[in-house]
C-alpha cells in the first residue's frame, strides 16, 4: 500500500545516516516490538 512506501522512505532516510551496525540494531529493536510487518509499520508515525 502507499502509506507503506511512505514509511518505508521514511525509515531509509532515518537509517541512512547510522552505520551499518547501528542500523541494523535500531531495526531489530523496532522489529521486535511488533507482532508483524503491519504491526510495524502500523506503529510508525508519519
Amino acid at each position: 500500500p502507499k502509506d507503506q512506501l511512505a514509511k518505508t522512505y521514511v525509515l531509509r532516510r532515518i537509517l541512512n545516516p547510522m552505520g551499518p551496525q547501528d542500523a541494523i540494531e535500531f531495526l531489530l529493536d523496532k522489529l521486535r516490538q511488533s507482532k508483524n510487518n503491519g504491526d510495524f509499520f502500523q506503529s510508525m508515525n508519519t
